[in-house]
Parts: structure tokens; C-alpha cells; sequence
């Protein structure tokens, strides 16, 4: 393995392993090679500083999830170029709710990014871990174990806060809270 992608790998490590802990929470991963990507998004979900790069996926409540409870979207990403300390803008762009029986919902009311969708990237680590929240309630119906959503994020590099070049994404985590 090459030694860029070795301390790659334990740093993405690190970084899961330094979340804290919740009681009576679960999580699953998403292969970031399965997921779909636009605009300046490249493969691998290198998100360029050109354009407006997109990347959307899906996934479906597991049979363990505690219904209308809060579900988080971890994102680990990495600067590329890694020059000097940067921030990059992950903002959530669309959420759709599928549920047998039930007509779809798109709603972005309760889906957020943590502080405001602006992620620090220090020198150093060249890692960070972007934090978006789904939330029930307002146009957003209850969320139940087996619902199917879709969601995307973007990343707009015209805000002044996105200093990073290229960043990538290495690593997708959904945490949700057991029954």
C-alpha cells in the first residue's frame, strides 16, 4: 500500500474513532464509490474548488432505527492539496422521503449542516469530519424504520469561508438512535 494512502487510512480511522460515543446509538457506513456525483464532483467524490460540485446516496432506516428520532450524516473529508490550514462548504442540497403507501416527500426544513455548513481542515490532519443533521418534523414527515431517503450535498466555493482547493471525501457515516 502506498504510504500516502496507508496514513490516509489510519487518519480516517482516527478521526471515527475520536467521535464521541452515544448511548443506545448505531451506525452504518456508505462506500463513497457508491454514491452518485456532479458539477465539480469528481470519482472518489473529489470535490473540486471550480464549480458547484454535488454528490447524492441513499439508504434505508434499518429495523432497529427509533422512529422521529434524529439521524446524523458524517462525511470524512480530506484536503488534497493540504497547503495550509483551510474551510470547505458542505451544505445539504436535497432529502427525499419514500415510504410504501405514501406519496414521496422532499423537504430540506429538517435537514441542516453543522456550523452552518463551514468545516475547518487543519494543516497537520488534512482531515475533518463534516456533520449534517436529519431532523422530523415540519415539511418533513415522521421518519419510520424501513423509509427510503435520498439525500445530496454541495459544496459552493464562491463563499468566501471555502478556502480549500480540492477536497475529497473518503467516508460516509450514518449515526441514528436504537429502539
Amino acid at each position: 500500500m502506498p504510504r500516502f494512502l496507508a496514513g490516509l487510512t489510519l487518519a480516517v480511522v482516527a478521526a471515527f474513532l475520536a467521535l464521541p460515543a452515544a448511548a443506545k446509538t448505531a451506525s452504518f457506513s456508505i462506500s463513497p464509490s457508491a454514491v452518485f456525483a456532479s458539477g465539480g464532483a469528481g470519482a472518489g467524490l473529489g470535490v473540486e474548488f471550480t464549480g458547484s460540485g454535488a454528490f447524492g446516496f441513499g439508504f434505508t432506516l434499518p429495523k432497529d432505527y427509533r422512529d422521529d428520532s434524529a439521524i446524523v450524516v458524517q462525511l470524512v473529508v480530506y484536503d488534497q492539496q493540504a497547503v495550509g490550514p483551510c474551510s470547505f462548504n458542505m451544505s445539504p442540497a436535497r432529502l427525499f422521503q419514500f415510504r410504501n403507501g405514501k406519496r414521496a416527500d422532499r423537504s430540506l426544513s429538517g435537514f441542516a449542516a453543522k456550523n452552518g455548513g463551514i468545516f475547518d481542515v487543519k494543516l497537520d490532519e488534512g482531515v475533518a469530519i463534516a456533520k449534517l443533521t436529519i431532523k422530523p418534523g415540519g415539511d418533513l414527515a415522521g421518519l419510520k424504520s424501513g423509509d427510503a431517503l435520498a439525500l445530496s450535498v454541495e459544496r459552493d466555493h464562491t463563499l468566501v469561508e471555502d478556502t480549500c482547493q480540492t477536497i475529497a471525501v473518503f467516508g460516509i457515516n450514518i449515526k441514528y438512535k436504537l429502539k
